[in-house]
């Protein structure tokens, strides 16, 4: 094999096989006036710009050797220089742009409200992507993925070079015959030179390998380029949907083209048919509309800066929804216009007349109008748009206020560019318009949010006494949504005696209260209305008072006298105060479900309650419950003291009815007895039972039959006596 390489530079001697190569001295020096200065010494500089002629020869043979003044080069070095040379080959690059499409109005100085679409090929992974030559007044660039869009990361590097990012292939990625394809789009201006009869503009373009200008002109102008192939006039049609022309102009604009090919760049000509200027005017208008969405009622206000351009313009026309009321429309600072309604085309339009006809820019108009709201459902926000003018540039700014949130939308026309939190805590999205309308709509979903909250109780149950008292705090802290009312469910056996305030409200918050009596399937309701929502911004508190009779011996019941009902949680806490006497001691039991704290290991909120305000509270034994539920319980045992008791029962029958009567004698074991339960079995409607006693006992007092359940009775009713 043979590789022989011309020139004056030195030889390479190896081993057992020598391979020798020589760089033409001619040839490099004619290659280094287009290249680089690089060092004279370097074989790989002069190895990258000479041919290459390999030759295997004999190492221990220099006689046979080609004639030359050679140099040993190393193997490994050798190999090296041709992998640099493998590495400076020219690759395809992993990103380029096929095919860029321009499109602008033409306005009498600019042009404006361009669109940029460009078609990027894509082989690898992110790259960077140089844009340079181009040199129009790009305002935004974005990725078309369809239903969505993102921003795309562009600018200038130190040297003044504009790079765009091309991220990653996705599966948003459009597939082309040449491959994966990633659509670019953007907003552009370009301002040109004016002379006496034409405008210039040096248009310099994207490096794609296909460049098309979209251009629409007034009928007075036609157009010319240094560059590519001119087409047109085109008219306009109605049914044109890609012209960026709104209807009503269309007939006084015409569309050119220039296809550009692969060039960069081109000076692009306008001329202007006749001397003089258009007998009618052209309106331009940028609009900035804010939206306000109450629960009650839409507050709109749109913005206009309008540009007159050729002729002066002295009304300006709005087509305003017919839901949208209108009452202020101002100019300037302070400038309050006159206008009237009319109908065109079955279409509102309010007429505003200008304080002074209008050539060039105007000061800010603003037109501010109220209209209902629709939630619930899908809902075509009411835009005001502006007849007889070409819509420059758009935006459009939506607030939801609370207790609404917008929990959708859909777009045709419209892309998001924005989002801020308000103070308030509202969110505010803002629109920018890509396409001229009516053709522009925003579809909302405006809804209610759906209610969550979460509640605490801290209660304090005393069983000093022949009747139980338990006053609880409840607390609701909204997460969501809002309301006015709240359902709590009554515990059995609880008997509802106030809902208040607590000490802590400054304000009345309670507007009302009721219990709604239970069945035998539904438990009793108390139901609480506040005279302002429960909301995320702001908890309530309110203390209950309840009372009931006292549990028996191993009768259960839960944490609270009531449970806030359609809460994502209930967090309890309970503090029983018994006492003790000799002949009684109580003992709680609680479930699995229930923890118990001591006062210092309790939560801040939960000790600073008034209801823990007590020095006994702080040595107390609190109950806890995370998650209320259906097993959250506890039991107080009691112990009742030992005794014996002799029963002496005497039975007298006569003819006409059985007298029964039973004398009772208890003996205290070890301490005195100070109660003493006396049941008897029911046996019909004929027996009537009757308790006596000596005027040294105590006062008896009857139970009734619903407090007995855990009576012996055989299942039988009973009917029964405690003595104290």
């Amino acid at each position: 094999m043979r590789k022989r390489v011309r020139g004056s530079s030195p030889a390479v001697l190896i081993g057992v096989t020598l391979i020798l190569f020589l760089i033409s001295g001619e040839q490099a020096i004619s290659q280094r006036s287009d290249s680089p200065p690089a060092e004279p010494d370097s074989p790989t500089t002069r190895l990258q710009r000479s041919d290459v002629t390999q030759m295997f020869v004999p190492a221990h043979r220099p006689e046979i050797w080609p004639k030359g003044d050679w140099k040993v080069v190393e193997t490994q070095e050798y190999r090296r220089l041709l992998e640099g040379l493998k590495r400076n080959q020219p690759e395809p690059s992993p990103a380029r742009i096929s095919n860029a499409k321009y499109q602008a109005i033409f306005t009498g100085k600019k042009l404006r409200t361009g669109q940029l679409t460009a078609t990027i090929q894509q082989t690898a992974g992110s790259q960077f992507l140089s844009l340079d030559p181009i040199n129009l007044a790009l305002a935004s660039l974005w990725w078309d993925e369809g239903d969505k869009s993102q921003d795309a990361i562009w600018g200038n590097t130190a040297d003044g070079e504009t790079l765009l990012i091309v991220p990653e292939q996705s599966q948003s990625n459009r597939q082309t015959p040449t491959g994966p394809a990633k659509i670019l789009r953007g907003d552009w201006t370009a301002a040109g030179q004016k002379f006496s009869n034409r405008f210039e503009f040096d248009l310099k373009l994207l490096p794609a390998s296909v460049n098309e200008v979209e251009l629409y002109l007034p009928r007075a102008w036609t157009v010319t380029s240094s560059a590519g192939v001119v087409e047109g006039p085109i008219e306009l049609t109605n049914d044109s949907q890609e012209n960026r022309v709104p209807e009503e102009l269309r007939d006084r604009f015409r569309q050119w083209n220039i296809q550009m090919g692969s060039e960069q760049q081109g000076l692009v000509t306008f001329l202007q048919s006749s001397p003089g200027k258009p007998s009618t005017g052209l309106l331009l208008a940028e609009s900035d509309t804010t939206y306000l969405i109450h629960e009650r009622e839409l507050q709109i206000e749109a913005r206009y800066e309008l540009e007159a351009a050729f002729a002066p313009v002295s009304q300006v026309i709005l087509d305003v929804p017919q839901s949208i009321q209108v009452f202020a429309v101002t100019y300037g600072a302070d400038t309050n216009l006159e206008w009237h309604k009319r109908t065109r085309n079955q279409r509102q339009q309010i007429v505003i007349d200008l304080p002074d006809p209008l050539l060039g820019k105007s000061r800010p108009l603003r037109v501010q109008g109220l209209g209902t709201v629709q939630s619930g459902r899908a809902w075509q926000l009411p835009i005001i748009t502006c007849s007889e003018a070409a819509l420059l540039r758009g935006e459009l700014h939506m607030t939801v206020d609370a207790p609404l949130e917008l929990r959708s939308y859909q777009t045709t026309g419209f892309r998001q560019t924005a989002i801020s939190v308000q103070p308030d805590q509202n969110e505010t999205l803002t629109f920018s318009q890509i396409c001229p309308s009516p053709r522009a709509t925003l579809l909302a979903f405006i809804g209610t949010p759906e209610f969550s909250v979460a509640s605490q109780i801290v209660s304090r149950l005393a069983t000093e006494s022949e009747e139980w008292q338990m006053r609880s705090e409840v607390t609701w802290n909204v997460q969501a949504g809002s309301q006015f009312l709240t359902t709590c469910e009554v515990q059995p056996g609880w008997e509802i005696l106030d809902v208040r305030q607590t000490s802590d409200s400054e304000l009345p918050i309670i507007a009302d209260w009721r219990v709604l009596p239970g069945n035998k399937d539904e438990p009793a309701k108390l139901t609480i209305e506040f005279l302002e929502a429960l909301t995320p911004m702001q908890s309530k508190r309110v203390l209950v008072l309840a009372r009931r009779l006292p549990l028996t011996t191993g009768q259960a019941m839960p944490l609270a006298c009531v449970k806030p009902l359609s809460c994502r949680s209930v967090e309890e806490f309970l503090w029983v105060e018994t006492q003790s006497s000799p002949s009684r001691t109580f003992l709680v039991d609680v479930t699995s479900e229930v923890t118990q704290h001591k006062f210092e290991s309790l939560p801040a909120s939960v000790q600073q309650s008034p209801l823990f305000s007590s020095k006994a509270s702080q040595e107390a034994i609190v109950f806890h419950s995370e998650n209320a539920g259906a097993d959250d319980q506890l039991v107080l045992n009691t112990t009742e003291p030992p005794y014996n008791a002799k029963v002496k029962i005497l039975v007298e029958c006569t003819d006409t009815e059985i007298r029964e009567s039973a004398t009772f004698t208890i003996e205290p074991v070890d301490s005195p007895v100070d109660r003493l339960t006396i049941t008897a079995i029911d046996l019909g409607k004929d027996w009537d039972w009757d308790l006596q006693s000596e005027q040294r006992m105590p006062n008896a007092v009857p139970l009734e039959i619903k407090a007995l359940d855990s009576l012996p009775g055989d299942g039988e009713e009973t009917v029964g006596w405690e003595l104290r």
